[in-house]
This record gives structure tokens, sequence and C-alpha cells, in this order.
């Protein structure tokens, strides 16, 4: 059991003011997931054109304290265009966080992601397809491995990740980005995740549980105006355009569409395809 979760702000250049809220509602939320996980944590953040990843095992609360965390967070500021960050607080299965390679968000190639779940057969697969060189012992590793693979065979992020979910076995909650696309956060998951989303600050922040993330929210002026508060259900995945904060809902799955129907009626939803 992991924590994931994140902030995305799709409405351009934040007042200063607002720039520290970001920044003390991504330590809650580190700080909050611990619950879900102390072994290690890490962080991913966009702004303009780079992004910038910060992983370690130590637990959310103390990574915060870390000069390359705060590093990382000054990059947050006004007038460098902050588009979303996304993190991880890991509660270790396979692979030990002493080697940092097994923490998230993990790397590979043009993929930075995080995951809470358990694959099952992530050593069968590295065993058959050599073409996939692996760089650690997460099972976590698999997913960003065979993202990494389909999203070069054909750049259609949709297809890739349906094509990624029925290749592995057991269970995941998966945020990603591929760094040629970065306009774009997509997750999948096979269990729950929770969104707030305030329309008229144009910011919305995710996580494993709506415990969370209320707690990590809770009393800040950017969400004091919950405008839309949307679950992603079992078999469901999301591609959200950080430009404008659209998100395209659509199924990994047979037959469950139905399970994200009311949800998907709550945003301006379109469909988007990858750039060329």
């Amino acid at each position: 059991m992991c924590g994931i979760f994140g902030v995305v702000n799709y409405g351009g250049k934040l007042l200063i003011s607002e720039i520290g809220q970001v920044k003390q509602i991504v330590a809650n939320l580190l700080d909050v997931s611990e619950c879900r996980g102390r072994d290690a944590s890490g962080i991913c953040v966009v702004s303009g054109d780079k992004a910038l990843v910060f992983k370690d095992h130590v637990r959310g609360g103390k990574l915060v304290e870390d000069p390359a965390y705060k590093k990382i967070m000054e990059s947050i500021k006004y007038d460098n265009n902050f588009r979303y960050m996304f993190g991880h607080t890991r509660m270790m299965t396979k692979g030990h966080y002493r080697f940092n390679v097994n923490n998230h968000p993990i790397v590979v190639d043009k993929i930075i992601g995080v995951h809470n779940g358990c694959i099952s057969n992530d050593d069968d697969i590295f065993n058959v397809d050599k073409t996939l060189k692996r760089i650690g012992q997460v099972d976590s590793e698999v997913i960003f491995q065979l993202l990494n693979k389909f999203m070069k065979e054909d750049p259609n992020i949709e297809e890739a990740i349906k094509k990624t979910y029925k290749a592995l076995t057991g269970s995941m909650h998966v945020v990603f980005i591929h760094t040629d696309y970065k306009k774009y956060l997509n997750i999948f998951t096979g269990g729950e995740v929770h969104f707030v989303n305030n329309k008229r600050k144009s910011i919305m922040a995710f996580a494993s549980s709506s415990h969370i993330l209320n707690r990590a929210v809770q009393g800040f002026e950017l969400f004091r105006d919950k405008s839309d508060s949307v679950e992603l259900k079992f078999g469901s995945a999301c591609r959200i355009d950080t430009s404008n904060g659209k998100v395209h809902l659509f199924s990994v799955r047979e037959n469950v569409t139905a399970a994200f129907s009311a949800a998907a009626s709550r945003y301006d939803l379109s469909d988007y395809e990858c750039p060329d």
C-alpha cells in the first residue's frame, strides 16, 4: 500500500501568495500520505519545459527537509509557469528501498511515473521480452518499461496504457508522463483515485484517498471553492490536458464504462490525440 498524489495548475501564472500555498499543499500531501508508506518518498515537478525528479529512502515528512527537495520546490515560482507535480510515498514490497532506483518516481527513458500496488508477473515479462532492460528490482518498473516500449512503437498514450494494463497481472494505481508530451498527465487505476477541482482558480489536486486529499488542502484559499469532486473507479483512466484542465476519461477494461460515467458528466470532456 503506497500513496500517490498530485497538483495540476492549468491556469497559467500563479500569484506569489498562491505559489506559497502550492508548496505547502505539496508538503502536506507528502506528510499525510505517510500513512500509506514510510520507507521512501519522491516527487516530480514540471515547470515550463523542465521535469525535475527527487526521491530518497526517507518518509514524506522528512523528504521536505532535504536541500535537494527544497531546490526543486524553488522551481515553483511566479515567472516560470509551474504546470503540475505528482508524488509518491512508498511501503516496500519487492526491491529494497535502500537502493534508490527502486523508489518512485521511476524513470525509464522518457517515462516518469509512480505506482501504488503490486505486479506479480514482472519477472515473467522481463524474462520473455529481452528488449526491456531492467534497471532495478522493484516490480513497478515493468509498468513504465512497457509504457515506454509501446509509446516508441506508436505515440498514442491511450493505446499504450491499454496495452500495458492488459499485459500486467496484479494491482495498480499509476500516474505518469512522457517527457515528449509533458502537456498530458496520465492516470490509470485498478482501484480509486480522488480529485478536487477548483475551476475558478484553474487548479486541481488528487490523492489515493479522499481522507488524504481533504486533509492536505483543508484551509487553503486555492481549494476553498471545490467546484468538482471526482473519483476514478476500477479499470478507468484519464488523460489531463494541463494547458486547460480538460479531462478525457476512458476505460482500460471492457464493460466498466458505467463505473465512471457519473464522474465524466461533471467535466467538460474532450478527446485528445497525441501530437505526431
